[in-house]
């Protein structure tokens, strides 16, 4: 393997638990925030016995992940080159974006800031902006639209789920 086999390899290992780690910090960060989560339930769990485990599972492996990414550092003569964390400034905005959506959500509502997140990351994740861009822009407004509408509806109306 080259060098460049071997960073691309440390990103990954890096950058995994990092998306993971930070999903489960927000999570835990939710449910030990909710205290209707954790009234007594007599016999019955409640409501947070399944986020306690997925996020007690999602924790411990983001752990061992990032250990075992450690490790294979220490391997590999506790080489931490800067290129190892370049690519991971997409998952750390985007959970910050999602973090940021619960108190905008509370100001402008579900439905704007639902469209502005899903239009943001559209713009992000573009393949390439070369060629006809405002085709580009315009099916990514049509996309989150569609999409936005289309789940608002399917969780508003279908299974009536109440939006902020």
């Amino acid at each position: 393997m080259d060098d460049e086999a071997n960073e691309r390899d440390l990103t990954v290992e890096f950058g995994v638990p990092v998306f993971f780690g930070l999903w489960a910090v927000i999570g835990w960060w939710a449910i030990l925030g909710d205290s209707y989560v954790w009234t007594d339930f007599g016999l019955d769990p409640g409501p947070v016995l399944m986020p306690v485990l997925v996020l007690s599972f999602l924790s411990i492996g983001a752990v061992i992940m990032f250990a075992r990414a450690v490790l294979l550092t220490l391997r590999r003569d506790g080489r931490f080159e800067g290129r190892i964390f370049r690519n991971l400034w997409i998952p750390a905005v985007f959970a910050g974006s999602v973090l940021l959506m619960v108190p905008v959500m509370y100001r402008i509502g579900f439905l704007a800031t639902a469209l502005i997140f899903a239009f943001g990351w559209m713009c992000v994740l573009a393949e390439a902006w070369h060629g006809n861009w405002k085709r580009r822009l315009l099916m990514i407004v049509i996309a989150s639209a569609v999409g936005v509408g289309l789940l608002t509806y399917i969780f508003a109306e279908v299974i009536r789920v109440p939006l902020p």
